[in-house]
């Protein structure tokens, strides 16, 4: 039975030696695996930064961009308001002057009539005296 023993002795030692080297060789392979995905991680961590900073400059380019776009419409409506008011003031002057000349040409109508009848009233009167 010696033979026996010796036999299974070996036969334990060896499945422990390959059980040990499978063990080992399993806690290498998930280490190794293990930092794959956290290198992987790490690169896509990265891109996704650097798309996101890429992203933000051309955002922010594009603000810049609009801002600009806005403050010359802004301004363009600010000059064209004005020019518009100014020919409105422009019109109502010359309206208003044309009407204190019609209405001053009236005035010195009724004027010269009221003088013509004052002269005619005062010609009566110097024939009656």
């Amino acid at each position: 039975m010696s033979e026996k023993r010796k036999w299974i002795e070996q036969f334990r030692r060896e499945t422990d030696r390959r059980v040990r080297t499978a063990e080992e060789a399993i806690r290498t392979d998930f280490r190794v695996g293990l930092e794959d995905s956290q290198k992987q991680c790490g690169d896509i961590l990265a891109s996704m930064q650097e798309r996101t900073a890429s992203v933000e400059q051309n955002l922010t380019a594009k603000i810049v961009i609009l801002d600009a776009e806005s403050a010359a419409k802004l301004q363009e409506s600010e000059r064209i308001t004005r020019s518009l008011i100014d020919t409105l003031l422009d019109e109502r002057e010359k309206s208003m002057k044309q009407m204190f000349n019609v209405e001053a040409a009236t005035l010195r109508n009724e004027v010269s009539k009221v003088k013509l009848e004052v002269g005619r009233t005062h010609f009566k009167c110097c024939v009656i005296l």
